[in-house]
């Protein structure tokens, strides 16, 4: 309540439950203590308890005794504002829960602030300052690299929250002038801290030695490829990227790093002040030897808009393209259809693919996929079907033969289709997979190992053979 008081706005703290001696009202310049002059407490009341409690009358209120509830219950029926930090559901114990007083006085904005917030597994817990920095992970990001975590000095949340919960109570009070009616308002510590983590949270990082002992899996089962994608992280400029790689070469040089998308180069090459050709320059000196097709989506700035408003535009992701191409990068090229497209947009989707092929040669090959809609937001009227696939696959035969393989989607598609797809002109089975985590979280979970591929491309009467990622022929394992 601090940010609220102003000249003309009476304010009663509560502090219920919890006798003190005496009532006190703040007089200062402003009509607050000077906190200032107060270096140590006097007459019992402390800078701090005078710098939070300013503009503030006080009264103490036994709420556990009926006489208690009747004199909140009256003051709440000519009160604009209440607000109340008590665990969730104890003011509804007191008799004192929003619906009961927002049905004897309409107009009361109603603000309650707890720990864990009034919904979740955790809504009945206490907590405070200490404890949810530690909860949500605040300390583990402060104090020296190599050593504990720390509490912030200052309260920030519970400082942060009052705050928030201010917008939120004047937002209602400004709403009220329109509608005549108050509102609900919620804050919690929780929310605030996982709010004000929003960089840190989103760029969860595995450590070095988490990194190796992926790649130490994968070249244990016969892998030669390490593919590396992820967000776009603000903090994480051109030199982590190139630590990373060196990381993996130092310790793995054998291993062909196929990583990072067009548009994660693209952030990286803004975030760290860099043309895109000094960025390519700098990772494949590092150790980058090809790069995914991943964000073709469809080539169509209508449809980007629509489905990645926020993604480079179509001719940025082809002239990036161009750009590796020309530098000796080799990569794929991709298309996920199925969505807000239309059969026309598909195609212009292929001429431009197929005319950067003309003049750099250096798609390796192309896949695409149909899009997945479960655990999304884009509605859709209907999932695309297998029949549309192997059409849309052997569309691409046709329209792509300067493409020298057309790659299988097993993640999405599974065996059986994929088995039938051999025969439209894929040639491709793509890779097995030690881990996946962005096709399987909508749902679709056809990871083959090295036999079960086998025995689809002998199920379709084909010889299988094994390729590198730069399609040159290794020995079967």
């Amino acid at each position: 309540a601090r940010p609220l008081p102003r000249p003309g706005r009476a304010v009663l703290r509560d502090a219920a439950g919890r006798p003190r001696g005496r009532r006190h009202q703040g007089r200062g310049p402003r009509g607050g203590g000077r906190v200032a002059d107060l270096a140590a407490p006097q007459d019992g009341e402390s800078a701090a308890f005078l710098v939070i409690n300013r503009n503030k009358r006080g009264i103490t209120l036994d709420l556990k005794q009926p006489e208690g509830v009747e004199v909140l219950t009256r003051l709440a029926q000519r009160a604009d504002v209440l607000i109340e930090n008590f665990r969730t559901g104890t003011m509804e114990a007191f008799g004192l829960g929003w619906e009961r007083l927002a049905a004897l006085n309409p107009r009361l904005i109603y603000c309650s602030i707890s720990a864990f917030g009034r919904t979740g597994p955790r809504r009945d817990g206490a907590g405070y300052e200490a404890l949810m920095q530690a909860f949500s992970g605040i300390m583990s990001i402060t104090g020296e690299p190599d050593g504990p975590p720390v509490r912030c000095g200052v309260s920030f949340l519970d400082l942060t929250t009052g705050i928030l919960c201010a917008f939120g109570i004047v937002n209602a009070l400004l709403d009220r002038q329109r509608t005549g009616l108050g509102q609900r308002v919620d804050g919690s510590l929780l929310e605030t801290a996982v709010g004000l983590l929003n960089y840190h949270a989103e760029g969860y990082l595995l450590s070095d030695e988490e990194i190796l002992q992926k790649i130490d899996e994968l070249v244990q089962q016969g892998g030669v490829e390490a593919l590396i994608q992820g967000g776009l992280n603000p903090k994480l400029k051109i030199d982590y990227y190139e630590r990373l790689f060196r990381l993996i070469r130092q310790h793995y040089p054998q291993v062909i790093i196929h990583g990072l998308s067009p548009t994660e180069i693209l952030y990286i090459a803004h975030i760290s002040r860099l043309s895109v050709r000094e960025c390519l320059q700098r990772l494949i000196a590092a150790g980058l030897n090809s790069i995914p097709g991943a964000g073709g989506e469809i080539l169509v700035d209508r449809v980007r808009q629509q489905i990645a408003p926020f993604k480079d535009t179509a001719q940025e992701w082809l002239d990036f393209m161009r750009e590796a191409h020309h530098m000796g990068l080799r990569s794929t090229a991709s298309m996920m259809y199925g969505h807000v497209e239309t059969l026309e947009e598909r195609v212009e989707h292929f001429i431009r693919l197929r005319e950067v092929q003309d003049e750099t040669g250096g798609f390796t090959a192309f896949v695409c996929w149909n899009f997945q809609p479960e655990g999304t937001d884009l509605p859709l009227a209907r999932k695309a079907t297998p029949a549309e696939y192997l059409r849309t696959v052997a569309v691409a035969r046709l329209m792509l033969d300067n493409f020298d393989h057309l790659q299988a989607s097993i993640l999405t598609q599974g065996p059986k289709v994929i088995t039938v797809a051999l025969r439209y002109g894929l040639d491709d089975m793509g890779s097995t997979m030690i881990e996946e985590n962005v096709v399987s979280a909508q749902g679709s979970k056809f990871i083959l190992n090295a036999q079960e591929i086998e025995r689809v491309i002998r199920s379709a009467g084909f010889i299988p053979k094994r390729r590198n990622t730069r399609y040159e022929w290794v020995e079967n394992k």
